[in-house]
């Protein structure tokens, strides 16, 4: 008789599907996860709103793409990015890093955190 081996749920998710693949950029390999989860979603969400919203209360829509690409190198990627807003700047709209990590990451995930995004940054434009 066969041992019924019991399975854990992340063997399950394991098994359904892999969660990060190795891009290649330029020469380097890159870690992707395809997914993330809730606690990483919920912080991607909230590192985005805040970082739009300056000392006194005041939406700054031209810094939602900028947090929104660290993040996704952030949330998504082993990358570790420079510290300096300068050169993580220069690495996001200078090189086509951004592109080759979205593609690899769930365009689903993705449009919902974008979605949650928007309606908590309404939400605290309403309430300030």
């Amino acid at each position: 008789m066969a041992k019924k081996i019991k399975n854990t749920f992340e063997d399950v998710m394991n098994a359904m599907f892999k969660n990060e693949e190795a891009i290649d950029w330029n020469g380097v390999s890159i870690s992707v996860k395809r997914t993330i989860g809730l606690t990483e979603s919920l912080d991607f969400v909230k590192s985005v709103v805040e970082s739009c919203f300056d000392d006194a209360g005041v939406y700054m829509p031209e810094l939602r793409d900028f947090a929104f690409r660290t993040n996704v190198i952030r949330k998504y990627t082993d990358i570790a990015l420079p510290v300096e807003a300068e050169k993580q700047y220069a690495l996001l709209y200078r090189t086509n890093l951004y592109g080759s990590i979205i593609d690899a990451v769930d365009e689903g995930q993705i449009s919902v955190i974008c979605q949650a995004i928007d309606e908590k940054v309404v939400y605290e434009c309403d309430t300030q």
